[in-house]
């Protein structure tokens, strides 16, 4: 490999390391993280500035001194504060607990006694209604066939006045209606 691509390699490689590194100074137990970690919430670091070794980085304890050759690099272990977020939507209304649902069933109940009892009386209006009617048809029936046998002596079928093109006509009378019987 050549020195231009070595050059870019690491400076990668310290990048990556100091992720890794920040990446584990959030995990490492609190024992741990207090030898890397200052009081302050920094974590110390060198890098190497020339060389073979160019952008290689390494951790030193609080306080610590980096080597000739190298600079100091410092990172807060936890950044900071984000933005507060947009408010939220307003919740749907919560439910009325137990109490008012025993209300509400009881309101219902007595809707059903209340439909049930109108349904009753509905049934019974419309049986009155139809026995009513069934009388009626019958007595209707007989008074039609009455009127047919009356109307039907004389004969009015036929032309009765002829003016050239011109005629004037009545219709034959329908036969008698059958008897009607209520089912």
């Amino acid at each position: 490999m050549g020195e231009r691509a070595a050059n870019r390699v690491l400076p990668l490689a310290g990048l990556c390391a100091l992720a890794i590194l920040v990446l584990l100074a959030s995990v490492v137990p609190a024992a741990d993280a207090a030898s890397v970690v200052s009081p302050n919430g920094q974590i110390s670091s060198c890098y190497q500035k020339k060389g073979k070794a160019k952008g290689t980085l390494r951790v030193v304890p609080p306080g610590k001194r980096c080597k000739k050759g190298e600079k100091r690099l410092t990172l807060n272990a936890q950044g900071p504060a984000g933005q507060n977020g947009a408010q939220g939507g307003t919740g749907g209304t919560g439910g009325t607990g137990e109490n008012g649902l025993q209300s509400q069933i009881t309101e219902l109940k007595d809707q059903i006694t209340q439909l049930t009892s109108q349904l009753t009386s509905l049934t019974t209006q419309v049986a009155t209604l139809h026995n009513s009617l069934c009388t009626q048809v019958g007595t209707l029936t007989t008074q039609t066939n009455g009127i047919l046998t009356g109307v039907g002596a004389p004969s009015l079928t036929g032309t009765v006045l002829s003016l050239g093109s011109l005629g004037l006509s009545f219709p034959s009378l329908p036969s008698s209606l059958s008897p009607y019987t209520c089912p």
